[in-house]
């Protein structure tokens, strides 16, 4: 049985999602008003997702811990997850904030047009 490494593996697996990623894009401009198009888009999502779960998302943990020296290997990882934390919790701030901005404005539109109704 061939072996694949974890370079050639990584490497295909992001240049297979960034394929995917250019025809979602594509598809997201035609997508509005066409119903195939949007399922289309839905689909290649799962595509890119289950890509992304035998590709580079096993293999990056992998690279992370074995990229350093064997003397910087702990602190490497330390920072490297010391990262991604801060990094999750800035977009969660960021989208919560979003969110909720995007929540308050369609209430206030909806709360007009009720009014307007009325």
């Amino acid at each position: 049985m061939r072996r694949i490494g974890r370079r050639t593996l990584y490497l295909y697996g992001l240049s297979i999602l960034c394929v995917i990623l250019i025809i979602i894009g594509g598809l997201g401009i035609i997508s509005n008003n066409n119903v195939g198009a949007q399922w289309v888009v839905g689909s290649l999502l799962l595509v890119y997702t289950f890509v992304y779960d035998i590709t580079v998302g096993p293999v990056c943990y992998s690279l992370v811990s074995e990229t350093p020296s064997a003397q910087l290997k702990i602190k490497t990882v330390v920072l490297a997850r010391n990262f991604y934390n801060l990094g999750g919790m800035f977009l969660d701030f960021r989208l919560t904030k979003n969110l909720l901005i995007c929540f308050l404005r369609y209430r206030e539109q909806h709360h007009h047009a009720a009014n307007a109704r009325s």
